[in-house]
């Protein structure tokens, strides 16, 4: 009843405002119109975002309020196709929790979703376990593995497992990503990184990941950017004769700091391998993976948080080492294109499988490429800016 006297209302005061453009000029009339069908256009947003946060939805979710102000606000000021798609795939795409651990107050909880990276995973656990010591927990989407990735995850036991099975597209995963985080709590630290991206900070050899956390956090700094370094070997990249086991100590190079140019507008960097190798003039090699949840902030995709002002003056304090071609990635390519449910119809893959289908390889390294060398490369970054 409420809702029907409120729309004849709504075009009540259409007509009347109709009669203002009339009597007193239409200036005024239009302004008032204007303001009006604003007003109405903004509640029909609102009982749009209430249907998808159902309460059998929202019932699950801690900070429930939290998450449904965040996309009220991204949907009413900022972007409302996108707010809708998100939270439709955050309220009805749900992830399932396989294993739990407990999580401390202090933990830093990395979030990732994979398929299929038994090979990348293994090692992956054991650089962040390196870097975060026993104070690091990792929040872990499998998205319907079939290669052993799914029961390797689930045997960890700092592991908090999920497991879902719709097929992967960039807009789920970062629901995906969102929901895990919902479920572990606000007011705490996240690392969201794929299973091909290790990170790196200055002091990373001395101090744990939480330390350094720590000293961010002192200097006002919660949301912390990092330079993506497509990593490759010397030789043929993705070759057989690359232990597959070893991939880091082979994928040892990169692109100099030179290579790469910085968008000061959008805080953010392009450039580097892609560009030289496949022209990917807009490709962004920048990302926010580290930040602390609180003020609505949350994954807006692979590359940003929201809100995007948090985002745009984010300081450049990280790297990750991004492992994108290794021997055995094929498969993974050859399924991206026949599926495009990467940007474009994973369009960028199709020049991708150029690397593997050339009949010697194909070798990216050059005369600047460089070397990686822990710290004093991430510091060659963050002086480049």
């Amino acid at each position: 009843m409420m809702r029907n006297i409120s729309n004849r209302s709504f075009r009540n005061i259409e007509g009347i405002t109709n009669l203002f453009i009339h009597y007193l000029g239409l200036k005024t009339g239009i302004l008032l119109k204007n303001f009006f069908s604003f007003t109405m256009h903004i509640g029909k947003r609102r009982e749009r975002l209430k249907k998808l946060a159902c309460w059998n939805r929202t019932a699950m979710i801690p900070d429930k309020n939290y998450w449904y102000k965040a996309f009220r606000r991204m949907i009413l000021f900022s972007n409302d196709q996108l707010g809708f798609e998100m939270a439709e795939v955050f309220y009805h795409c749900i992830p399932t929790k396989v294993t739990n651990v407990e999580i401390r107050k202090n933990d830093i909880l990395i979030v990732c979703v994979v398929k299929n990276e038994i090979v990348r995973m293994e090692h992956w656990l054991e650089h962040y376990r390196k870097i975060g010591g026993t104070e690091v927990k990792f929040l872990i989407v499998d998205n319907d593995s079939d290669d052993g990735t799914f029961e390797m995850l689930k045997g960890q036991p700092d592991v908090i497992l999920y497991t879902v099975k719709e097929t992967y597209n960039s807009r789920r995963k970062t629901a995906w990503t969102n929901y895990v985080i919902a479920q572990a709590g606000i007011k705490r630290w996240y690392l969201v990184v794929d299973s091909d991206e290790f990170l790196a900070y200055e002091g990373m050899d001395k101090i744990l990941l939480t330390k350094y956390i720590n000293i961010m956090q002192q200097n006002k700094k919660t949301v912390l950017k990092a330079v993506m370094l497509d990593m490759y070997p010397k030789g043929v990249i993705g070759s057989k004769d690359i232990n597959k086991d070893q991939f880091r100590e082979e994928y040892i190079y990169y692109d100099e700091a030179d290579s790469y140019s910085y968008d000061s507008d959008r805080n953010q960097i392009g450039g580097g391998f892609l560009e030289r190798v496949f022209g990917e003039v807009n490709g962004i090699r920048t990302k926010a993976p580290l930040f602390f949840v609180s003020d609505y902030r949350f994954m807006l995709g692979s590359h940003h948080i929201y809100p995007l002002y948090d985002d745009i003056k984010a300081p450049f304090e990280l790297v990750l080492q991004h492992y994108k071609f290794l021997p055995g990635d094929e498969p993974h390519i050859r399924e991206a294109i026949k599926t495009g449910v990467y940007a474009n119809g994973s369009k960028l893959y199709k020049k991708y499988i150029r690397l593997f289908e050339a009949e010697k390889g194909v070798c990216v390294f050059y005369e600047k490429s460089r070397k990686w060398e822990g710290e004093n490369t991430v510091r060659e970054f963050k002086n480049s800016i």
